[in-house]
This record gives C-alpha cells, structure tokens and sequence, in this order.
C-alpha cells in the first residue's frame, strides 16, 4: 500500500467541537487502500443506524471514533470551556473485533494526535 494520506481534515478535530451536533457524533474512518487515502464521514448521531455506501471494493471502513461533551460535575450541565472526549477505535483487517485497537482523547481538551490514528491504520493495512 502507498504511503497514507489525509484527504480531510475532519480527523484533525478529534480534539474540538468543529465535527457534529457538539456531542454524540460519530466519525466513519475510511480508507481507499489503492491510493492510500484516509478520510472520514461524518454523523451526528452515533447511535443511529447510518452509514455511507461505496461501490469500490478498495474502500473499506478501517475505524469509528465517537464524541461525546463534558459534563459539568456539579450542576449536570454542558462543560463551560466545550471540553468534550473522543474515543476511536481502528479495526483490524481479519475482522476479529478482539484485535481491535482503541485510542482516546483525553478529558482536558489536549490535541488529540491524528497522527496516532494514521500510525496505526498503517500497521494495521500494510
């Protein structure tokens, strides 16, 4: 496979609320794995039923990566800085979800690495 390439930046704001509804979004992280590029769909809902349909047999669904906002601690609400996590998990290519690689975002708005996530995509479908 070619070198990975980041065709949007959509997973570059792991780290942020730029992706979904500010909350409970899910990223669909795909690859074409003729050309190496990695993107993902987007979904504001990640426990809804939805996906994107590709008719080339060289684009596969490689991982998901689900948000979801803080809460303020004492009073339940939304967290005042729109601190919010993510966790993405990387599918291996057997299909056995036990291989399955997890990666998180921590609880303080740090960036969050895209690099991590194409490191390991990369071993994973090299």
């Amino acid at each position: 496979m070619k070198k990975l390439i980041l065709a949007t930046d959509r997973l570059n704001n792991l780290d942020t609320e730029l992706i979904g509804n500010g909350g409970q979004s899910r990223l669909d992280i795909m690859l074409d794995i003729d050309t190496g590029e990695v993107w993902a769909d987007v979904f504001f809902d990640h426990e809804a039923n939805s996906w994107t349909r590709y008719h080339d047999k060289n684009i596969v669904c490689v991982g998901t990566a689900r948000n979801a906002i803080l809460e303020d601690e004492e009073t339940g609400e939304a967290d005042p800085d729109g601190r919010c996590w993510w966790t993405v998990m990387v599918y291996p290519p057997n299909g056995n979800p036990n291989d399955a690689i997890y990666l998180s975002g921590d609880y303080y708005n740090d960036y969050y690495d895209v690099d991590n996530v194409i490191d390991v995509i990369s071993m994973l479908y090299s």
